[in-house]
């Protein structure tokens, strides 16, 4: 039997990208490379959400530069209102330490970027007690560890 792509019949997109390792240092590079990765999603268009594997950041597990998550949140939302696209990302080793203290800075960086970046979250608990998400998307769940 031969299927056919029917665009019409799409309920979920989303773009997938990782290892962003946003720092806040001068050379810009970093910014510049984030920039035109989610221009590039927003050109394209008929994405509900993006999904990061990690290393939002790049010296938070090394060297506690939690900061830089900061730069981070100002470049994403240069391109996009994190109330309208959400972002859903799973911390890696360069956002946290692996150690038991991955919880604590794992919430620090949650809360560091705010609650517009949880809007999707259905599992508060979750989120606050193991720094996994739960989110929804049109129906479709997306699970974070």
């Amino acid at each position: 039997m031969k299927h056919t792509f029917d665009a019409s019949k799409i309920v979920f997109s989303f773009a997938a990208i990782s290892d962003i390792h946003m720092c806040n240092d001068n050379t810009g590079r970093d910014k510049a490379f984030f920039t035109n990765a989610l221009t590039q999603i927003k050109e394209f268009g008929g994405v509900d959400a993006i999904l990061a594997v990690g290393d939002l950041i790049n010296a938070g597990g090394y060297g506690g530069k939690f900061e830089q998550i900061y730069v981070y949140k100002k470049v994403y939302e240069s391109v996009f209102d994190p109330k309208e696209m959400p972002m859903i990302f799973a911390v890696g080793n360069h956002d946290v330490h692996w150690s038991p203290e991955s919880k604590t800075e794992a919430a620090k960086l949650n809360e560091m970027l705010g609650p517009d970046y949880f809007l999707k979250d259905v599992d508060q608990n979750i989120l606050a007690t193991e720094g996994n998400r739960h989110c929804v998307v049109n129906g479709y769940h997306i699970i974070t560890l």
